[in-house]
């Protein structure tokens, strides 16, 4: 497992600009994204990074209570769709909720996915799921 911010964000140009810039002076290397608008007014970026910390560190000093962190799957998947199915139906047979996802190249070109589960438990008995009924490769660090 490894963890994912939320910043949550106004819904304005150059909004989004800020934080990637922010992590770049702070020599922090962004590996996945997802960007969402929540309305006209709002919206969030998800971000896995290289240095979770020091991330955290430059986002929370200018975003200040609009961050958040939680912890996330990462998952080397081939790239076969039907994986990604496999996985899914898995997950729901176990009645394992997925609340966040997104998906990425690694510096080989091949396909991770960051996935987040309803909570803790979930999240849990996801990646066991994942690595041991499925043989899929979880990614502790990037």
């Amino acid at each position: 497992m490894v963890k994912h911010l939320t910043v949550l964000l106004r819904n304005t140009p150059g909004e989004f600009l800020s934080v990637m810039q922010r992590l770049k002076d702070h020599g922090v290397r962004t590996h996945a994204f997802h960007l969402a608008s929540t309305g006209p007014k709002s919206g969030y970026v998800q971000l896995v990074c290289d240095d979770h910390n020091r991330a955290l560190t430059a986002l929370a000093a200018q975003f200040h209570l609009y961050v958040q962190e939680s912890e996330v799957m990462l998952l080397r998947l081939q790239a076969d769709p039907s994986d990604i199915i496999s996985l899914l139906s898995e997950f729901a047979a176990q009645g394992i909720n997925i609340e966040n996802a997104y998906q990425t190249l690694d510096d080989a070109g091949q396909t991770l996915v960051v996935l987040e589960a309803g909570d803790d438990d979930q999240l849990a008995r996801a990646c066991l799921v994942a690595r041991e009924h499925l043989g899929i490769e979880l990614v502790s660090e990037l």
